[in-house]
């Protein structure tokens, strides 16, 4: 009956020799990185950023009507800031949810829809009917509205199976914006480019903070 033999130090040793790995692409870099802020530094800009904090606090509690809230909301996640408000943000959609809205324009109901859904609150896609003529496709008026427009299409990103509302908004707004990138200004046609490539809700926090600070 034949035994198995295990390999010689000298064969493993020669194996390890062999390897021939490709380098790696990062070289060396996370062992010679240093922070583009040093440390004392970040020390020194910390009051700066408690003053902003509170500043921002101070919206909260300032503001006027659900639009003005939902607006300084989806400026705050946009910065990549939100987590320092989770519960301000909470509690100002929670309040919004339970109130009536007030607002009938396609660029508030949009925002008030995609904010209010992303944070799982059950809003019905029947807000947009009032865009909608008797055949149900949605009004021509709305066809040049940009603002308008641009907050549907990300709105609708966030419908769910069979919602047939969200996915004609979707054909609807991206048909237009992309008639009206032609005859914005640079700035606003480069939000749409943006915005047409990957909607909001499917980028990651710190790919809407860099498009965000481009084009401001």
């Amino acid at each position: 009956m034949e035994t198995l033999q295990s390999p010689s130090p000298q064969s493993l040793e020669c194996s390890r020799k062999c390897a021939d790995y490709h380098p790696s692409d990062w070289g060396d870099y996370f062992i010679s990185f240093q922070p583009i802020i040093p440390p004392n530094e970040l020390v020194s800009l910390k009051p700066k950023m408690d003053a902003l904090k509170a500043e921002i606090f101070q919206m909260f509690m300032n503001r006027e009507g659900h639009l003005q809230s939902l607006e300084l909301i989806d400026t705050i996640q946009r910065l990549g800031v939100a987590y320092h408000f989770e519960m301000e943000i909470s509690e100002a959609l929670q309040s919004i949810y339970e109130s009536n809205y007030d607002y009938h324009d396609l660029y508030a109901v949009s925002l008030h829809f995609r904010l209010l859904r992303q944070q799982r609150y059950l809003v019905p896609t029947n807000v947009f009917e009032i865009f909608l003529v008797e055949n149900g496709n949605f009004k021509n008026c709305l066809s040049t509205d940009a603002n308008g427009l641009l907050s549907l299409f990300e709105a609708a990103h966030l419908g769910m199976p069979e919602e047939k509302i969200l996915d004609d908004a979707i054909i609807f707004s991206k048909t237009h914006l992309m008639s009206l990138k032609y005859l914005m200004e640079p700035h606003f046609a480069a939000i749409l480019s943006s915005a047409l490539q990957v909607p909001l809700f499917r980028r990651i926090d710190r790919s809407k903070t860099r498009s965000f600070f481009i084009n401001i």
